[in-house]
């Protein structure tokens, strides 16, 4: 019996060593969210998340537009619509009324369809955010500017 506990002991302590060796590494920076899992629960290698990494520089923000007033407003009657625009297109991201983010952001993503309830596109952005400001889930505003 004393060779039994032992050997769970030694067992254990091994156990104990491996997890304590344990690293994980993301193939990104970011933030990491609350845990996913328990603290102590049995994980197995698996596709499971064990947390969510949250990237906030750059940031990435959603939009929508009106898709048919704005190519008509545009004029446009190039089907490469709203690529083209994007390349050149820059927008403002305002928070609120005394806060305007310093940094401009870049249409990157286009969805290929329009909401058919809205009447809307969605379009993604993406915008420098070096001092982790603007979070996700937060209700901006965006403007385009000239340059």
């Amino acid at each position: 019996a004393d060779a039994i506990r032992a050997k769970a002991q030694a067992d254990m302590e091994a156990a104990q060593n491996e997890v304590d060796r344990t690293v994980l590494r993301a193939p990104i920076s970011g933030v990491i969210s609350a845990p996913l899992v328990a603290l102590g629960a049995f994980v197995k290698p698996s596709n499971r998340a064990l947390a969510r990494i949250v990237q906030l520089d750059p940031i990435r923000l959603s939009y929508e537009v009106p898709y048919v007033e704005r190519v008509e407003a545009l004029g446009l009657s190039d089907l490469n619509f709203p690529g083209n625009l994007l390349e050149t297109l820059r927008l403002r991201v305002i928070v609120s009324d005394s806060w305007i983010h310093p940094e401009p952001a870049r249409p990157r993503f286009v969805s290929p369809d329009v909401d058919p309830l809205t009447g809307t596109l969605t379009i993604w952005a993406e915008v420098a955010n070096p001092s982790a400001l603007l979070r996700p889930g937060m209700n901006v505003r965006v403007q385009a500017i000239s340059e």
